[in-house]
């Protein structure tokens, strides 16, 4: 995406890059809108600016959350509650729940 057709002509030729600049733009089309989840992990200004320029770029809708880096967190830390977590013992699959926990262990 971030390369130019011109750069991507230097690359290849003119026909596969006219086919990389739509296959690659074609997810774009069906966006009007860009959010920015603002976990304040990191220094974001940087991060915002580029994200609200994006959008002046598309014409989209710039929006910002806030979010929580504590699932990942957890997840990488080994903290598996069984509240956020489904843990699957080994030999054992996934299933449709067909309730409000969407999938579940198989018995």
């Amino acid at each position: 995406m971030a390369k130019t057709y011109e750069e991507y002509v230097e690359l290849y030729d003119e026909e596969t890059a006219k086919y990389l600049i739509e296959t690659l733009g074609d997810w774009l089309k069906n966006y009007k809108k860009c959010t920015f989840i603002n976990t304040n992990a990191r220094d974001t200004d940087a991060y915002i600016e580029t994200t609200k320029q994006f959008t002046i770029d598309k014409n989209w809708e710039y929006e910002e959350v806030t979010g929580d880096t504590g699932l990942v967190y957890r997840l990488l830390n080994g903290d598996w509650n069984t509240e956020e977590f489904l843990i699957v013992p080994p030999n054992k699959n996934i299933m449709p729940s067909y309730s409000e926990n969407i999938i579940e262990v198989s018995k």
